[in-house]
């Protein structure tokens, strides 16, 4: 199934792949094999598609599900459900819910919620609820209004100037660290996080963060550190620039 130019097509179940080179409009539920857009496509139902889904241009869709999604320009749906592999370089917007197997994003990916396997922004991240994942790094800017959950979270800060703001975090290993770069002596100005209710794991490791609350087996407080209170169950210790009100042995 081809549009070439402009053109409408209805809905339906198509074993085979949709190719839009142009600006397209999709009306009904649909389902394909893979759909493949080098301009525009508008999607106004349901979209189901048992290959790829690559955007190199504007889509726009209500509920998509698809095996994979690549995005170079902008992508917008309603909820996006991606069994595989997620590949963004450019902009990607979900309204409700995101969830993602594994996610590659080098642009701006937002969602209500979001739930990865696993996850790799370099980009920017934000979230309006809760955020889920196994593995979670970010090396850009990431806002998430609920609770980031994860096995392994690592956050990267450079000498970027912008500040992540997290409500909390809760996982098994946490690493909120500066890029090497920004320990060199040029970098006078670097990224930090604002974490506004607590940071609770196993493995703690944090620098440039700011949070009321850390709670942890064993919790490193690194450089650049405003904490509240640490309680701690085994192993402490701090960076002499960290500022710490109260420290607690539990």
């Amino acid at each position: 199934m081809k549009i070439t130019g402009s053109g409408t097509i209805s809905g339906a179940d198509y074993n085979e792949e949709i190719q839009i080179t142009g600006s397209g409009n999709i009306n009904g539920r649909t389902r394909c094999t893979g759909l493949r857009v080098s301009g525009s496509v508008i999607a106004n139902a349901g979209f189901e598609c048992t290959g790829e889904i690559h955007v190199s241009g504007s889509g726009m869709f209500a509920d998509v599900k698809a095996d994979s999604v690549q995005v170079s320009g902008s992508f917008t749906a309603d909820s996006l459900a991606v069994s595989g592999e997620l590949i963004s370089s450019g902009s990607c917007k979900i309204k409700e819910t995101l969830t993602v197997n594994e996610a590659n994003v080098s642009g701006s990916l937002s969602a209500n919620e979001a739930k990865f396997r696993n996850a790799k922004i370099s980009g920017r991240f934000d979230c309006e609820g809760d955020a889920e994942a196994e593995e979670f790094l970010i090396s850009g800017p990431v806002f998430i209004k609920g609770l980031l959950n994860a096995e392994n979270v690592d956050i990267k800060l450079g000498f970027r100037k912008f500040t992540n703001v997290i409500n909390s975090i809760g996982g098994t290993t946490i690493r909120i660290e500066l890029r090497e770069e920004a320990h060199r002596p040029f970098a006078k100005t670097v990224a930090k996080t604002i974490v506004k209710e607590s940071i609770e794991g196993d493995a703690i490791f944090l620098e440039n963060t700011e949070c009321p609350l850390v709670v942890g087996k064993n919790v490193i407080i690194g450089e650049g550190c405003k904490i509240g209170k640490v309680q701690y169950t085994n192993n402490f210790s701090r960076d002499g620039s960290a500022e710490i009100g109260f420290i607690e042995k539990i």
